[in-house]
């Protein structure tokens, strides 16, 4: 779809926050995407901002504990809680004229 923008959303289910745990298409450190050591946007904006630039990017991870974004280039299959891990759907929308 030309012109559309990719947008976020929190994977929750009964109130706890899921994490994608089918197999990772790419692992990259949130230190390595920062444009500038000024630039300290939150790293879960960051790992979004990487996901909009591939085209591929259907979804990912932003795990605190290693500080790293978990890239999906497909719709994961299985999802659970688990601490230090937040996991964003990526859905694409359309601009109706």
């Amino acid at each position: 779809m030309s012109g559309g923008r990719k947008t976020f959303e929190l994977a929750t289910k009964d109130g706890d926050v899921l994490c994608a745990t089918s197999t990772v298409s790419q692992t990259t450190s949130v230190n390595d995407l920062q444009l500038t050591t000024a630039d300290r946007l939150p790293p879960q904006v960051v790992c979004a901002r990487q996901c909009t630039s591939q085209g591929p990017c259907h979804s990912f991870n932003y795990r605190s504990d290693t500080n790293s974004c978990h890239f999906y280039h497909y719709a994961p299959t299985t999802y659970q809680p688990q601490p230090n891990c937040q996991y964003f759907q990526v859905r694409r929308k359309c601009r109706v004229i």
